[in-house]
């Protein structure tokens, strides 16, 4: 085969970006590695069907009809998390912490208030702007 024939290589992949669908949270749950990158893909899969290119681009204005529901879905995101370290602050460990452990336990106890606050910034924020 000459020089002149040979096909070149195929272009590097772009490297791919996965669109966060599932909290991070929630895949935390699943101990197999492949397993969470397999639930990764699916969301992004599911996300690109679901939802319209412009719209996440932002090559359409959809005002503040568009900002509210943004940012109130912003808000209810914020409040999982927030439920999560509280779980993660008040859980009940069956054997005996360490130091460390507890006093991770009790930051995520103090983030959850701080975070848990904020989120009723944001509501209260679009409440008041509708």
């Amino acid at each position: 085969m000459s020089a002149a024939t040979r096909t070149s290589p195929p272009a590097p992949h772009p490297e791919v970006r996965i669109e966060p669908v599932f909290y991070e949270s929630f895949l935390a749950g699943f101990r197999d590695p492949v397993h969470v990158d397999v639930l990764r893909l699916m969301g992004d899969f599911i996300h690109t069907l679901s939802v319209e290119t412009f719209y996440w681009v932002r090559e359409e204005c959809r005002g503040l009809a568009g900002m509210q529901s943004d940012l109130a879905a912003v808000a209810a995101d914020l409040e999982h998390l927030v439920e999560f370290l509280r779980g993660l602050g008040g859980g009940i460990c069956e054997v005996e912490e360490s130091p460390e452990e507890a006093e991770l336990r009790r930051e995520a106890e103090a983030w959850a208030q701080r975070l848990g606050r904020l989120a009723g910034e944001m509501r209260a924020a679009v409440e008041a702007a509708g």
